[in-house]
């Protein structure tokens, strides 16, 4: 079954994220990948139209967490985008 996957991880480990993300398309998956989808200066919104896209099909969509200290982190400049993502 091919699934549609939203990738979700802290860009400390951004290489292996990206091997993953490979991985799962060369098993006919569409990934949902900040790296291949995102442009400068719109990236809240693609974000967005990326969790939209995988939540319209609940059946075949995914949403994966790689879950990393620097992906859960809280700071001065609010919650990690990718605790965002999760909610």
């Amino acid at each position: 079954m091919k699934l549609n996957i939203f990738l979700s991880y802290g860009h400390d480990i951004e290489e292996d994220a990206h091997i993953i993300c490979q991985k799962l398309e060369e098993s006919g998956h569409i990934v949902w990948f900040d790296r291949e989808r995102i442009a400068d200066g719109v990236w809240s919104k693609r974000i967005e139209d990326g969790l939209k896209q995988v939540s319209l099909d609940k059946k075949n969509s995914r949403f994966v967490y790689l879950m990393t200290p620097h992906s859960t982190r809280e700071g001065e400049q609010g919650t990690s985008i990718c605790l965002n993502e999760c909610q």
